[in-house]
């Protein structure tokens, strides 16, 4: 793998498998934490039954592949 694909680019949430995305196809990335955990309130998701952590550029095209 690349080193590009090893570049730690932000905070992913999951449940299991499946991203948590926008109302679009699009892949919520935030820059933090505790970002992350303001933007799944800010979606009516419950921040506990997701897992947030530090993502990869390589995970997110595995994700979206």
């Amino acid at each position: 793998m690349s080193d590009r694909h090893m570049k730690v680019i932000g905070c992913f949430a999951h449940k299991g498998m499946e991203a948590v995305c926008t109302e679009g196809l699009a892949c919520l990335i935030a820059g933090s934490h505790d970002t992350m955990a303001r933007y799944l309130v800010e979606m009516g998701q419950d921040e506990k039954s997701n897992t947030i952590k530090k993502t990869r550029f390589g995970e997110i095209l595995g994700f979206v592949a």
